[in-house]
Formats: structure tokens, sequence, C-alpha cells
């Protein structure tokens, strides 16, 4: 709820493998994100289980490309590629 709070994203999405292994988990993660989050207005919507269940490793990998190419879209991959010919 806090992460939810600072950064104010339109979705959170849980990687961890209880949310998509223990009956009821889920659940739970939204009715704590409802009661202690002052930005989320319906987390039923907005946290989410991952559609990669058992892969939070592989996943957590991908966040970190990804991070760099949403700091900067438009040089993220130049750089690599400018001694391709």
């Amino acid at each position: 709820a806090r992460l939810l709070d600072l950064f104010n994203p339109e979705v959170l999405i849980v990687c961890d493998q209880s949310v998509s292994g223990i009956p009821g988990c889920l659940d739970t993660v939204r009715r704590a994100v409802a009661e202690s989050s002052a930005t989320c207005d319906d987390p039923s919507w907005s946290v989410l289980s991952t559609s990669f269940p058992g892969r939070a490793l592989p996943v957590s990998a991908g966040s970190v490309i990804l991070a760099e190419l949403y700091r900067a879209p438009l040089t993220s991959f130049v750089r690599p590629m400018a001694g391709i010919s």
C-alpha cells in the first residue's frame, strides 16, 4: 500500500508465488491495500496476480531491462546498437 501511494501506478502486479498458489492470498493483499492506501480507489481492479506464476526470477530480470527503457525510451538501445553495422 505504501508503494502504491508513493509511485501511484495504475496497476500493481504481485509476482509472489503464494498469490497464485494459496487460495485467498490475493484477496488478503487487496484488503490490506484497501485499508492502508490513500491513492488506490479500487484494489480489485488495480492489484493483480502475475500471469507468469512460478517465474518470479525471470520476470524480475525483465523488469530491470524495462526500467532502463522507461527511464530513457529514445536512447536506451542506441548505445548497444552503435557498434553494429
